[in-house]
C-alpha cells in the first residue's frame, strides 16, 4: 500500500473521532440544556400543573362514584349489607377451620402469624360434608313423608328428558283427555339417592308404564291444580317412585270413554 493511501486513511479516521467527539459534546449540551428546562421554573410549573390535572380528574371520578352510591343505596343498600356480612362470616369461617387453635385461641409460630394447618381444615370440611349430607337427607325425608300420595290414573303418554336420570309421563283423571276438560297433569320419574332411593328410575318405574293404560301411581310432591302454570314454568312435578300398570286397547279406551268410567274403577276391574 503506498504513503499516499496511508495518510488518507490516517486523516479519515481522525475526521471521524473529530465527528464522533463533536456529536457527543451537542449530545451532553441538549441532555444538560433538557435537564436545566425540567429543572426551570417553568418547567416546575408544568409539572405541578400535570399533578394538579391528574388529581381534578381523580376527584371527579371519585365524586361520580359517590353520586351513584349515594342514588343507589337505598334500593342497593339491604342487598349489599347481607352479601357483605356473608363474605364476612366465611372468612371467619375459613379462618377458624384452616389455623391452630390452642385454650380457643389462634396459635400462633414464633413471629406472631397464625399457624395454618391443611389437617384441621380437611377434618372440618369433612364434618361439614356429612353433617350437610345429613341435612340434605332429613329435608328429602320431611319432603317426602310430608307429601306422599297413592292415586288412580289414565296414561295419556310417556318421553324420556334426561336418560338415566329423569322421565316424564302425562296422566289424565278421565278419558278422554283434551285441555278443554283440563283433567290431565304431569308426572316424573327422576333419579335420587334418598327417600326414595331410585337410583334406576328407567328400569325400576319408568319401563313399567305404557304408552296409553291405566296405572296405580306411588309418589310425594307438591301439586295445585291451580298453579298448574307454575309447575310447568318450573318443570316442578309430582314424582313417582313406584307404578302398577295395565295397558289399554282402543276398544277398552272407547268402552271407557262411553261408560264414563274412573281410572279406579277400570284398574280394579282389570287386577286379577
Amino acid at each position: 500500500m503506498s504513503d499516499n493511501t496511508l495518510d488518507a486513511l490516517e486523516a479519515a479516521k481522525e475526521t471521524m473521532r473529530n465527528a464522533s467527539r463533536t456529536l457527543g459534546k451537542i449530545d451532553a449540551r441538549e441532555q444538560a440544556q433538557k435537564q436545566i428546562e425540567d429543572e426551570s421554573p417553568e418547567g416546575l410549573v408544568q409539572k405541578v400543573k400535570d399533578v394538579a390535572i391528574a388529581a381534578r380528574r381523580i376527584n371527579k371520578v371519585w365524586d361520580a362514584a359517590q353520586a351513584l352510591y349515594e342514588k343507589v343505596s337505598p334500593w342497593a343498600g339491604p342487598v349489599l349489607r347481607p352479601v357483605w356480612r356473608g363474605a364476612v362470616g366465611v372468612k371467619d369461617a375459613f379462618v377458624w377451620a384452616a389455623y391452630e387453635r390452642e385454650n380457643g385461641e389462634l396459635k400462633r409460630d414464633a413471629d406472631g402469624d397464625p399457624i395454618f394447618s391443611i389437617g384441621r381444615l380437611g377434618r372440618v370440611f369433612a364434618t361439614a360434608a356429612m353433617i350437610g349430607v345429613s341435612g340434605v337427607a332429613g329435608v328429602q325425608a320431611a319432603y317426602f313423608y310430608g307429601t306422599h300420595f297413592s292415586e288412580y290414573t289414565f296414561v295419556t303418554g310417556k318421553e324420556m328428558i334426561t336418560p338415566g336420570e329423569k322421565y316424564e309421563f302425562s296422566g289424565a283423571s278421565s278419558l278422554p283427555f283434551s285441555t278443554q276438560l283440563d283433567n290431565g297433569k304431569y308426572y316424573q320419574v327422576e333419579q335420587s339417592l334418598y327417600w326414595p332411593r331410585l337410583m334406576y328410575p328407567e328400569e325400576d318405574v319408568f319401563a313399567m308404564i305404557p304408552q296409553n293404560g291405566v296405572c296405580k301411581v306411588e309418589g310425594f310432591g307438591f301439586y295445585m291444580k291451580e298453579l298448574k302454570w307454575l309447575h310447568k314454568a318450573t318443570e316442578s312435578y309430582q314424582n313417582v317412585f313406584n307404578a302398577s300398570c295395565f295397558p289399554l286397547t282402543e276398544k277398552q279406551t272407547d268402552s271407557i270413554i262411553m261408560n264414563k268410567s274412573t281410572p279406579e274403577q277400570v284398574f280394579k276391574g282389570m287386577t286379577p
